[in-house]
């Protein structure tokens, strides 16, 4: 889908975030990079910079997606942006292959312990699963003992997500 930024501006803001996660469904991240960069990062409303940030961490650029993100202040910051911004130090972790105790690693473990926190109090539960999703994708370079005690209660929280994550694999297995 071609989309330019003048057809773009015409659109409602209620439309330029649909229109925005509709590419997102449909794979163009890149139109979505193109076209909310060429409008102008500060230009966006918050929501529009969440879209750009998930992007950019779709397309494989987390350093711009924590940039992007980190762009929006924090009395705005939800469940979601802790999710997304994680998912960014996470994939750099992964790609580095840091270990538990590097910066970046415990910068994602901040994140997601938040970003837990906040998709509790809401009752986000499938939020919450990303911010474990993104625990799944370190997990190998996580020392889970010492986590536990630098963090224990998303600790406690991610145990009983793998709990239950088994349980419906065990009940899925059964009915085939």
């Amino acid at each position: 889908m071609s989309l330019s930024v003048e057809q773009f501006l015409s659109l409602s803001d209620a439309e330029q975030l649909q229109t925005i996660k509709d590419l997102n469904d449909s794979g163009n991240v890149k139109t979505i990079i193109d076209v909310l960069t060429r409008v102008g990062i500060e230009n966006l409303s918050i929501p529009l910079l969440g879209e750009l940030g998930r992007a950019y961490n779709n397309n494989s650029n987390e350093k711009e997606a924590i940039k992007v993100l980190e762009s929006i202040d924090e009395e705005y910051r939800d469940a979601v942006w802790y999710y997304r911004c994680a998912y960014a130090y996470g994939s750099i972790v992964l790609d580095n292959n840091e270990a538990y105790t590097s910066d970046t690693m415990q910068q994602m473990l901040r994140l997601v312990d938040q970003g837990v926190r906040l998709a509790q109090e809401k009752n986000l539960d499938d939020i919450k699963s990303y911010c474990f999703e993104v625990i799944d994708m370190c997990y190998l370079q996580m020392d889970f003992e010492t986590c536990e005690a630098d963090y224990p209660d998303l600790c406690a929280a991610y145990n009983e997500y793998v709990a239950e994550k088994k349980k419906r694999k065990g009940r899925r297995s059964r009915e085939e």
